[in-house]
């Protein structure tokens, strides 16, 4: 007797699902007997009385049927929970939450998984694709960039890219001595990876040219550790970063020769050379200007490369392989390091060279579609 007083107050308190609510009704329309159907269903009797009294208003079966709590967000108000969401001036779903009240759009502050499943409900009404987005924002593009992009992009729309060697400079950081470090770690639920990290880590700056053929010969730099560097800064000092006079050497000694190399091997002789808008690299149009008259390849300098924009160089999708690479080895040593660096950057995939050259074609596109706006490359 006991037990069946304590199920009964419980089943009073806890909220009755809505099959339990169809049972009720069903076992009492069979039966003729409220006392019957509780036992039927295995509910309280004042549980059965509360459901089958109400079948007998105007609520209706239908009406029984409906469960929960009605909801204190109504579709409008969905649509503004979405909308604050997606709202960079708003910083998450709490203050979201807090927004929707002052403006009385709800009567009371809501929690913030209430505004995000509003939002997500929202967003599937609306055939918006929701999502959320950690890491460190990208930097915002000018309407001037923008439209440089747009104005690159729409004069190289049937550009042959497969003539252009892509070239870049990259630092390596030796972050992670002795650990390997996996781009995706599997794991037992509230388990991360942890390895040891460099607090102040030796790095490798290169540069090195990207062609649909393959890859140039990589030309270290000033800005390596325990590299000795012949090239003075305005101060006559060492210089600890590239130099307009080192790059010069580095376009002479390895970029234009061996993007020869490369291009002569597949029978090209007229091709482009393509580099970014860095400071140092203002020369480079004479500089190969020179280097043409001294050999029998016609190389030419991609003009205009718009700022700002490394989403639309393919080399840097090669970078990120090349370290995720390298971080995988699990180096000991910088000197080890340094050698697994050199030693990846010869050894790029062909098949990866030609498929990321042969996406220069849809970047423009893209670009071109969103107005001059990033890409997602």
């Amino acid at each position: 007797m006991l037990a069946f007083g304590v199920f009964a107050i419980l089943s009073c308190l806890v909220a009755v699902p809505k099959h339990v609510r169809v049972k009720i009704i069903r076992a009492h329309e069979r039966t003729n007997s409220i006392a019957a159907a509780a036992k039927s269903v295995g509910v309280s009797y004042n549980t059965a009385k509360r459901w089958v009294e109400r079948s007998n208003t105007e609520l209706g079966l239908d009406e029984i049927r409906k469960g929960g709590r009605p909801r204190i967000l109504t579709e409008e108000s969905e649509l503004k929970a979405m909308e604050g969401l997606i709202n960079p001036k708003l910083d998450g779903a709490a203050h979201v939450a807090l927004e929707l009240f002052h403006s009385q759009v709800t009567p009371r502050k809501v929690s913030k998984q209430t505004v995000i499943r509003a939002g997500y409900r929202a967003a599937k009404r609306t055939d918006t694709k929701l999502r959320v987005v950690r890491g460190r924002p990208m930097k915002k593009l000018s309407d001037d960039v923008k439209k440089k992009r747009l104005e690159f992009a729409q004069l190289h729309l049937n550009t042959d890219w497969g003539h252009v060697v892509y070239t870049d400079r990259k630092r390596f950081q030796f972050k992670y001595p002795g650990e390997k470090v996996k781009p995706v770690f599997w794991s037992k639920d509230g388990q991360r990876q942890q390895v040891a990290v460099a607090s102040h880590p030796c790095s490798v700056n290169v540069y090195h040219g990207l062609t649909r053929f393959g890859t140039t010969d990589p030309h270290i730099v000033a800005g390596t550790s325990k590299h000795k560097n012949i090239y003075m800064n305005k101060q006559g000092k060492p210089s600890k970063n590239i130099t307009a006079a080192e790059y010069q050497d580095v376009l002479k000694k390895t970029l234009l020769p061996s993007s020869h190399a490369v291009f002569s091997n597949h029978g090209i002789q007229f091709w482009v050379f393509q580099q970014d808008n860095d400071p140092t690299h203002r020369n480079a149009g004479n500089i190969i200007q020179e280097w043409c008259q001294s050999s029998n390849s016609r190389p030419s300098l991609l003009q205009d490369w718009p700022p700002h924009s490394p989403d639309l160089n393919p080399i840097e999708n090669m970078w990120a392989w090349a370290q995720a690479h390298v971080n995988k080895m699990g180096c000991k040593t910088f000197l080890q390091f340094k050698a697994a660096v050199i030693q990846t950057l010869k050894e790029v995939p062909k098949e990866m060279c030609a498929n990321l050259v042969d996406s220069m074609r849809e970047r423009m596109k893209k670009v071109v579609e969103l107005g001059g706006d990033r890409l997602k490359y």
